[in-house]
């Protein structure tokens, strides 16, 4: 069985996010105040930071900061890992 899913850790606060998502529709679980997580378990200095991972918890795809090619690289990794064309 296939399972995707989608995760953000936040920096906000979850009134904050809250404010947000009344607004805009995500359609991912996103974790506030995760900046200590992030930072102390995963070595993350640069926000924000992109990670896709695969079914096997590996690590396929990492970019930090932004740039105008961000979301299609994010998108061409989860197609690879899902199989999509």
């Amino acid at each position: 069985m296939l399972f995707r899913s989608f995760l953000a850790l936040a920096l906000d606060e979850k009134a904050e996010i809250e404010k947000m998502i009344e607004k805009t529709i995500f359609n991912y679980h996103i974790i506030p105040s995760a900046k200590e997580i992030v930072q102390k378990n995963y070595k993350v200095a640069m926000f924000p930071t992109h990670v896709v991972i695969n079914k096997d918890g590996k690590v396929v795809f990492h970019t930090s900061g932004y740039n105008p090619i961000t979301v299609s690289a994010i998108e061409k990794n989860i197609k690879l890992q899902l199989g999509i064309n």
